[in-house]
């Protein structure tokens, strides 16, 4: 009979030739992304985040982003978020989220911006790809402190794999 040690043991080295093989066949890239998430970022858009792993730069010109299938700007405010509101007023929704917060779309085609638009509401925009929750919840509780507004709702995209990529 094996023991719990040997079980450990067994999984563990199933689990690197798993990583193993799938960085030599590519498909980790494809299905595990790191910062670059599914596709190549410009330059400078993300930081290194002692605690978030990564995140937005603030501040950041509109540059063209190849979304595979055709090409928009991306950019973000003075609080490191892809939106263009500099300001805030209330009543204020909050949204959160990983890639589908973020928006792989252009900007007047992401769902914040379509919220926005429809409710008539100030919608800080702030989603950031490649994040979970851990790390959303960190970031609004710094925007929060950043700009003293208390979000009247906070919104969160969520997709299955959102809990996996907490740094």
């Amino acid at each position: 009979m094996k023991t719990l040690f040997q079980y450990g043991f067994i999984c563990l080295v199933s689990l690197l030739l798993f990583d193993t093989a799938t960085y030599f066949t590519g498909i980790k890239e494809q299905y595990f992304p790191t910062i670059k998430g599914r596709m190549t970022y410009p330059d400078g858009y993300f930081k290194p985040d002692p605690v978030l792993g990564h995140d937005i730069v603030p501040d950041h010109p509109p540059v063209e982003f190849d979304w595979h299938d055709h090409k928009a700007q991306i950019f973000s405010n003075q609080y490191g978020c892809f939106d263009k509101n500099e300001t805030y007023e209330n009543p204020v929704i909050y949204l959160t989220g990983d890639s589908l917060a973020w928006g792989y779309a252009e900007y007047e085609k992401k769902y914040g911006y379509l919220i926005e638009q429809e409710l008539g509401l100030t919608v800080a925009k702030c989603g950031v790809t490649h994040s979970g929750q851990k790390h959303q919840l960190i970031r609004l509780k710094r925007w929060i402190k950043e700009t003293g507004i208390k979000p009247d709702l906070i919104l969160s995209g969520w997709v299955r794999n959102d809990p996996e990529n907490d740094f």
